[in-house]
């Protein structure tokens, strides 16, 4: 989250809210996609992360997230901030001015890390 301010503030941009209910979306969603063994941003039964942080009661007009998935990475946060900024759509999702506050979630089993941020603007 640090590291995505940063990047945030050196664009000019506010830094995001961390908001402790859109962490734990994330990081459910992380652990599922650990568990159930796939990678997608939309999960085993269809829904997407509109339907994720609405069915944890989080009110919002725009709702965005980025995943990454690292398997024997060192400096594995490092390594997914920098493969998001790599990536244009998940860049944006990371510089859009228009959103307000961010959860990230973290679910590491065995060498593989499974992340998952979730970005919203209130209503």
């Amino acid at each position: 989250m640090l590291r995505v301010n940063e990047l945030r503030r050196k664009h000019g941009l506010e830094p995001l809210r961390t908001d402790e209910r859109l962490m734990q979306v994330a990081r459910n969603y992380s652990r599922l996609m650990a568990e159930k063994k796939f990678f997608s941003h939309y999960g085993p039964a269809g829904e997407d992360v509109a339907d994720r942080v609405s069915a944890a009661g989080i009110s919002f007009s725009l709702v965005a997230e980025n995943l990454f998935k690292s398997v024997n990475g060192r400096n594995s946060v490092d390594l997914a901030v920098k493969g998001w900024m790599n990536s244009p759509g998940h860049r944006q999702n990371i510089l859009r001015d228009n959103i307000t506050d961010t959860g990230v979630g973290v679910w590491r089993e065995r060498n593989t890390c499974h992340f998952t941020q979730v970005f919203i603007r209130r209503r």
